[in-house]
């Protein structure tokens, strides 16, 4: 009775060990892609964010919102789209990725742009 009691409780434990990860995968951004600067300095990261519903021909993987991450060279974030003003928000099928580094600026989709010297993202 107790080898019955104690496998029950090890099958239930990893049952809701394997739960938890499950739905952390499906809530934490995924990366989608990354982009190296011309100069090497940067790495323009591209994260898929979770969405509860979608709608009705906007299912799909590309009008998932985009969460936009600039690091350096060291991995250090200078910049983060959650830290933007509202209505900033991009999804991750509007994505092109164009440096600018002579006038300190990456373009990342339509009117959406991040001066690399401060940080600020521009909508």
């Amino acid at each position: 009775m107790k080898t019955f009691k104690t496998i029950s409780i090890t099958i239930i434990s990893m049952l809701l060990i394997e739960f938890i990860l499950a739905v952390s995968y499906i809530l934490l951004p995924h990366e989608v892609e990354r982009y190296q600067s011309p100069d090497g300095q940067y790495t323009l990261i591209i994260k898929s964010k979770f969405r509860l519903f979608a709608m009705p021909g906007g299912g799909g993987s590309s009008s998932a919102p985009a969460l936009i991450i600039l690091e350096d060279k060291e991995g250090n974030q200078i910049s983060s789209s959650d830290d933007a003003d509202e209505g900033c928000g991009v999804d991750v099928g509007s994505i092109w990725v164009e440096w600018d580094l002579e006038d300190d600026m990456i373009y990342y989709a339509k009117a959406r742009r991040i001066n690399v010297k401060t940080g600020k993202i521009e909508c």
